[in-house]
């Protein structure tokens, strides 16, 4: 009996020795004499990949990696593929988020920090503030929600704001209600794009919509207002000037862009041509320092979803200043966009 439990404890204290050797291979190729770089999720951080299970998939090879012999063949559906997902695996996340390793405190495969009710994710970045003006001061290294600063105190959450470094103590300060608030999008705002769009190409006229930051309420939201409507090549853009930003005349909202359609032209001898106006929407877009945004409202059906292309204004190039397919209405996140072009975050 002794002598059984002396094996039985022996063959465990082999076998806990045996497990750190498994579970530190982070170098499959050191064998070989071979010393690669790793790409994980932790830049290096933690330990994320696992060799021990004893049936290993090659290719369509299944392989019994403890005796070396082939185990058998994968068959692969041909119906589906990357570009026709197997509807059974389709809600699955096909990649980790490509920034995990900033932000090791979040699962790598979480969808806005797990509050989809008051976040949304259009491009995977990290918290933004803007001032009351709709100018960019930085990010808090955490998250991917806009937020409103509140009025004077610009300078001190400027200060807090150090993107990646920023420590946990300066993040709570720059979130707290006294310094800033999050900004919602109201996402009723596809609606009223794809109704510029619709109207523009039913009516043979130019419709318009203003991209409107509500810098006043407590709980600032960025929408979309309907303006007057124009002629076949032109729309009036009703604006206030102040602190070299634009507010509307009718809100007195920040304006971060517009929108409008481009109608089949009714002008002889002349042709539609997918993009911004050089005449009106590039110079109103560096008069106004906002974004002009421009649909081609002058093929297909209403209800269609159509081009959108973009004047900038932040760049010193003139005629040629815009960004042609930035999006289709009904998809495109022209409220996230023209807060960034309007902010100077980018360029374009």
């Amino acid at each position: 009996m002794y002598r059984k439990m002396r094996g039985t404890i022996r063959m465990c204290v082999f076998c806990l020795v045996l497990l750190p050797l498994f579970s530190i291979a982070q170098q499959p190729f050191e064998k070989y004499g071979k010393e690669v770089p790793i790409a994980t999720m932790s830049n290096g951080k933690f330990e994320e990949f696992f060799d021990q299970d004893t049936l290993v998939q090659i290719g369509t090879v299944i392989l019994n990696r403890l005796s070396g012999e082939l185990y058998g063949f994968v068959k692969y559906d041909t119906l589906h593929s990357e570009a026709t997902l197997d509807p059974q695996v389709i809600s699955r996340w096909l990649s980790p988020d490509p920034l995990a390793d900033h932000r090791e405190w979040v699962n790598p495969y979480n969808f806005v920090q797990n509050n989809p009710i008051l976040r949304i994710d259009p491009d995977g970045m990290l918290d933004d503030y803007y001032d009351s003006y709709g100018n960019y001061l930085g990010n808090d290294g955490q998250g991917d929600a806009i937020r409103l600063v509140r009025e004077g105190q610009e300078t001190t959450v400027a200060s807090l704001l150090q993107g990646e470094q920023t420590t946990g103590a300066n993040r709570s300060a720059a979130r707290s209600s006294g310094n800033s608030a999050l900004i919602t999008i109201d996402p009723g705002i596809q609606d009223v794009v794809q109704g510029v769009a619709d109207k523009s190409l039913s009516s043979g006229i130019e419709h318009q919509a203003l991209i409107l930051l509500d810098i006043y309420s407590d709980n600032p939201t960025i929408t979309a207002k309907e303006g007057p409507s124009g002629t076949n090549s032109k729309t009036t853009i009703l604006s206030v000037p102040d602190g070299g930003k634009s507010f509307d005349r009718a809100t007195g909202f920040l304006i971060l862009g517009q929108i409008h359609g481009h109608p089949k032209t009714n002008e002889e001898g002349t042709v539609n041509i997918p993009g911004v106006s050089p005449d009106y929407d590039i110079p109103t877009s560096q008069k106004l320092k906002i974004p002009i945004y421009a649909i081609d409202a002058y093929i297909g059906n209403v209800g269609d979803s159509q081009n959108i292309h973009r004047a900038n204004p932040n760049s010193t190039r003139r005629r040629d200043n815009q960004t042609k397919n930035v999006g289709k209405t009904g998809s495109f996140n022209i409220a996230r966009d023209a807060i960034e072009i309007h902010g100077r975050k980018r360029d374009q």
